[in-house]
């Protein structure tokens, strides 16, 4: 199995994965996907783009692809450790660091499988008058989350945290 990390300018935070079960089928679907971002206005950053192999699946010593005339780097697996698909860093098990927007991003292990995993704050729901949200976008993850804070007539404010 390949799987492609396919980063696209212009579209914000847009990161893809493109699975395959040969190097020609990901060269295909690369060169699908850069004809089909065009009448989007999107263009695919070949820069950040990386493959990774899966398995013993490329035979010979392959260190990039060739797709729409860009070489693209092949990446070696990298056991115990998550791939940051925008930089392609290699974060190590329970690594965290923040998102934009109050949210975190971490590297866990799910059974014997390596993943990156996205957490946000949960919406608020519709308010009553006598509430507000009050949040501190400088905190980090999760207290940078929105409390609900309602003053009941005479009595003192109750938070609510979602």
């Amino acid at each position: 199995m390949l799987a492609a990390y396919v980063d696209l300018k212009k579209a914000f935070d847009s990161v893809h994965l493109i699975f395959a079960e040969s190097l020609e089928v990901l060269v295909m679907a690369l060169e699908a996907l850069h004809e089909e971002a065009k009448p989007l206005g999107l263009e695919v950053s070949w820069l950040k783009t990386k493959v990774q192999v899966f398995g013993d699946l490329l035979d010979e010593a392959v260190q990039s692809v060739h797709a729409c005339g860009e070489d693209i780097e092949i990446l070696e697996n990298f056991p115990g450790l998550c791939l940051h698909p925008k930089t392609g860093q290699k974060l190590a098990e329970k690594t965290t660091w923040s998102l934009p927007g109050c949210g975190m991003g971490s590297c866990k292990k799910i059974g014997d499988q390596m993943h990156i995993q996205h957490e946000y704050c949960l919406l608020s729901p519709p308010l009553p008058v006598e509430c507000k949200l009050e949040q501190d976008m400088t905190e980090p993850f999760p207290l940078c989350c929105a409390v609900i804070v309602c003053q009941e007539s005479g009595g003192s404010p109750e938070e609510y945290y979602y």
